[in-house]
């Protein structure tokens, strides 16, 4: 994980296209903005999550996959969303 300091309206860089700026901060509220191509989701962390579990109960859905293997299946998938 890198770790950087920015204060109000300074930007990360991540590749070419990505730019991250800080908007405001009030107390511990953080507002930043994201620019990035349009071909790249960008998503809160639960919001993620919540897409990637709708995917994947439509995945077992589609294809009549045990409930039981669904549940195993979703936890690999959720122990590599945030690596530390």
């Amino acid at each position: 994980m890198l770790i950087l300091s920015r204060k109000f309206q300074e930007v990360i860089m991540i590749g070419d296209q990505i730019q991250i700026k800080i908007l405001s901060f009030d107390g511990r509220d953080i507002r930043i903005g994201i620019t990035a191509p349009r071909n790249i989701p960008v998503h809160r962390l639960e919001i993620y999550e919540r897409i990637r579990s709708d995917h994947l109960k439509n995945f077992v859905q589609r294809n009549h996959i045990s409930k039981r293997f669904f549940f195993f299946i979703r936890q690999l998938c959720f122990l590599s969303v945030v690596p530390f």
